[in-house]
């Protein structure tokens, strides 16, 4: 405990000083981190120039001059659309101010007087009354103009904070793009030191941590690029049709800011849509505009993006969004297009490295409970809808075998492990008995009528052996659970089946066995105990029936080869530890192959 304790607080120390140092090292780290993200899109372009006969240095330079070029082109584009957007914003003065008086509050009706009474308000507090006698002033003496003329020093320093900005932003484009050319030149180098610095001995893990991250990053950047060009480009092309100015901007603008996920979109249709708002008189083209974006992101986002993404990145839609609010709070707007790859990263490394599990397991999309725990907590949880709902989305992508063997009784297991570990109170495990036995016959009903016209032909074509299956539970209610599944599938492909109800006596079923001579006895029974019982249970059966065929259905995780070297010896005439394994020794049995739909 104590063990645990301590890798815990030192997690939490590491997390917090990881953190600290992201934050306060943040001007050095973000040209890194935009270096390194801008070196997985431009390292296979620099390969296939490589393999073409041209040497590394050469090939970095072609890459990264005809990179930049089209980026100062783009650049140069919409520096003069913001230009000639600026020079035009003063013509559509009259066009927003028209239609802020048509979307003013109404003067009727509750709202507008409280709207009225606040400005009249307003008003008298703000402008002093004519006539008041609070000016000093005469009225025939007119106000003194002064004018301040800032000194030549502050007009520097004045000049300097409006340039400050860019030449920031100038400075980290410069250290970003050294960055991009020495990780491009020793790629090799970098990554053999960093697997030194690792270790020799987790070569392989970090090697699979690695390739994992780099295969994810790529395919996301790769994908979300084609995704925002198919937005930026019919975006730039719709509002050049309805007539909204400057298109090819807000087209370069979707492109751009769509790697900001949720937000990206949204910036770029709000202003795209106000623009239009303030360029035309009537309302027409604001609506076309309108339509035009929500077209575009219902084919991009329920369309073109599955397709793209076959192959996700592994994150869940939740996990998206806080990694776009803690990169955005840690680094601000860099953080925003940083934000997916860093996290992609983040979850594989807590698929790989232990000690962060904890990240694959918040962040990542596997699954964390398998369907046989979902369904056991949900009927914890006292929810037979929910528990219906997992039992039948299995169902629907698999056999009723499968979904026996898969779901039902690993859930059946582990209610019974928490029954005999004292942790599973009265209440809950009354329900969890009760609600397992109405899936199994919800499960039955909902798969009759695809399974009853292969039940018919089975009925119509018998079987070579017609021996009866008698399906009996070792010891309790979750025995006698998994005896009733036994006899449903051996149903669905025409052996005659039946499940002995546990409230039987032991007395009565043993009559009941010695007046019918020519049974197939399957004795179920669910771990972790009912062992002892069932093997004594197989014992007395042998007694009364030396002839009978007798399955020992112990519902385990272990090999059956397992579970008979821990009895030590039993009276059964084999062990089988799933259905699909006793369904195959009856099929072979009793000389039928239909299978189980």
């Amino acid at each position: 405990m104590k063990l645990k304790e301590s890798s815990k607080q030192t997690i939490l120390l590491t997390t917090v000083t990881v953190v600290t140092i992201l934050y306060f090292a943040r001007e050095i780290l973000i040209p890194l981190a935009l270096a390194v993200l801008i070196s997985f899109l431009l390292t296979p372009i620099v390969s296939r120039i490589q393999r073409a006969g041209l040497p590394r240095i050469a090939a970095i330079l072609l890459v990264m001059g005809v990179s930049l070029s089209a980026m100062g082109f783009l650049g140069w584009i919409v520096a003069g659309q913001v230009i000639d957007l600026g020079n035009s914003l003063p013509e559509y003065r009259h066009n927003i101010v028209a239609k802020i008086q048509a979307l003013n509050t109404p003067t009727t009706g509750a709202i507008g007087k409280a709207t009225e009474n606040i400005k009249d308000l307003a008003q008298d507090v703000l402008v002093p009354a004519a006539g008041g006698g609070t000016s000093t002033q005469p009225d025939s003496v007119p106000p003194v103009p002064v004018e301040v003329r800032p000194s030549k020093a502050e007009a520097i320093e004045r000049l300097q904070e409006q340039f400050e900005p860019f030449l920031h932003t100038l400075t980290g484009a410069f250290i970003t793009v050294i960055f991009i050319v020495f990780i491009l030149v020793g790629r090799e180098d970098l990554r053999n030191r960093f697997y030194q610095m690792i270790g020799q001995r987790r070569l392989n893990i970090t090697t699979q941590a690695l390739d994992d991250a780099g295969r994810r990053v790529t395919r996301y950047l790769g994908a979300q690029l084609v995704a925002n060009m198919c937005y930026g480009i019919p975006v730039a092309i719709g509002l050049t049709l309805i007539g909204v100015p400057n298109a090819i901007l807000w087209g370069c603008l979707g492109i751009v800011l769509r790697f900001i996920p949720y937000l990206g979109a949204a910036i770029t249709a709000g202003v795209s849509i106000g623009l239009s708002l303030a360029v035309f008189d009537g309302w027409m083209r604001p609506v076309e505009t309108i339509i035009l974006f929500a077209v575009l992101e219902l084919t991009i986002a329920n369309v073109i993006e599955p397709w793209l993404y076959a192959s996700k990145s592994g994150m869940t839609p939740i996990a998206v969004l806080l990694s776009v609010i803690f990169w955005t709070w840690l680094w601000g707007a860099a953080g925003l297009l940083l934000a997916m790859p860093l996290t992609v990263c983040l979850v594989v490394m807590g698929r790989y490295v232990p000690a962060f599990s904890f990240l694959n397991v918040l962040l990542g999309d596997e699954p964390t409970l398998t369907p046989a725990a979902q369904m056991y907590q949900r009927l914890l949880a006292q929810d037979l809808d929910e528990a219906h709902q997992i039992a039948e989305q299995h169902l629907a992508n698999h056999s009723l075998l499968k979904t026996y063997d898969e779901v039902l009784v690993p859930a059946l297991r582990m209610s019974e492990t928490d029954r005999h570990s004292g942790a599973l109170d009265e209440e809950r495990e009354a329900f969890v008995r009760s609600g397992m036995k109405q899936v199994i016959e919800a499960l039955d009903d909902r798969d009759h009528d695809s399974a009853s016209e292969s039940v018919t032909q089975s009925a119509s074509m018998p079987l070579q052996d017609q021996r009866r299956v008698l399906c009996v539970p070792a010891n309790d209610e979750a025995d006698a659970a998994a005896a009733l599944m036994v006899s449903r599938l051996l149903q669905r492909i025409g052996i005659e089946a039946e499940a002995v109800a546990v409230g039987s006596s032991v007395s009565e079923f043993m009559q009941r066995l010695a007046s019918d001579t020519d049974q197939i006895m399957c004795v179920s029974v669910i771990p972790p105990s009912g062992l002892m019982q069932a093997r004594s249970l197989c014992r007395r059966i042998r007694t009364v029936h030396p002839k009978a065929t007798i399955l020992m259905c112990v519902w385990s995780s272990e090999s059956a080869d397992q579970v008979t070297k821990r009895l030590g010896g039993c009276s059964a005439d084999g062990i089988v530890t799933s259905m699909g394994e006793l369904v195959a020794r009856l099929q072979g049995q009793l000389g039928t192959n239909r299978a189980i739909q």
